[in-house]
């Protein structure tokens, strides 16, 4: 018993301390950004912040099932195209016994990183374009876009990167339209449009490819993500947001 704890625990306990690493960041990095990530507990903000979640995640839900079509095409008219997933394994912690363990870590550190990013981003542009910075704005802009459509993308040659890029381009455009008009500086916006629109595919995919004996992983994670999500933005952010709609 002893070698086994030593053997597949003790030795693994360095990979979480980068994952707490990898957590502590982005974290902290949105805290400092965003006002009300600072506020989020006062009863004001909340009840703002929560309606505003759950029109930004539905939104979110519809982006992705818009993106679907221009996936189907690009599949028809290049049969050669395959999507690329840029992830890379960096956490193994535990995953022979949970393999869903080792696709939730990912995502997790993923997620976190990009709701950073974006909320940083959102920010800085917004206080640009206010202030006239029309360079600096400019230069956000080309920056976000640049890693967007180029990370992890040379893989082929230049010519069979074409439907790639036009699924990259495609999706930016909706990332963009998102940002602006239904996230816009609200933290929970950001955190669930951000793990709705790249990570919930890769929760179906694995269902859909992995054995049947650990599909049921998967089934209990998105169980459990839409009890979290359900439990942030509260029943009562449902109710005040149809009954505003009706009225």
């Amino acid at each position: 018993m002893a070698y086994w704890l030593d053997d597949r625990i003790g030795n693994r306990l360095s990979v979480s301390n980068i994952l707490l690493i990898f957590v502590i960041i982005p974290c902290s990095l949105a805290y400092f950004i965003n006002p009300m990530i600072k506020d989020i507990f006062s009863k004001k903000t909340i009840n703002t912040i929560r309606t505003d979640a759950v029109i930004g995640s539905i939104a979110t839900i519809g982006a992705l099932l818009l993106y679907h079509p221009i996936k189907y095409l690009l599949y028809a008219y290049f049969p050669s195209y395959i999507h690329m997933d840029p992830a890379a394994n960096y956490f193994y912690s535990f995953s022979t016994y949970l393999p869903i363990y080792n696709l939730l870590s990912q995502m997790f550190v993923e997620t976190l990183w990009l709701f950073a990013v974006s909320i940083i981003f959102y920010h800085k542009f917004m206080e640009y374009s206010n202030n006239g910075k029309n360079i600096k704005k400019n230069l956000i802009i080309t920056a976000v876009s640049a890693f967007y459509l180029f990370n992890n993308c040379f893989y082929e040659l230049p010519v069979e990167m074409l439907p790639h890029f036009i699924s990259r381009f495609s999706g930016l455009i909706i990332f963009f339209i998102l940002i602006k008009y239904f996230w816009k500086g609200n933290p929970l916006s950001h955190l669930f449009g951000i793990f709705i629109y790249f990570q919930l595919d890769r929760i179906f995919s694995f269902i859909h490819l992995a054995d049947p004996s650990i599909k049921s992983q998967g089934y209990l994670l998105l169980i459990l993500l839409g009890a979290i999500f359900i439990y942030s933005v509260r029943l009562e952010s449902f109710r005040k947001m149809f009954s505003s709609r009706t009225a």
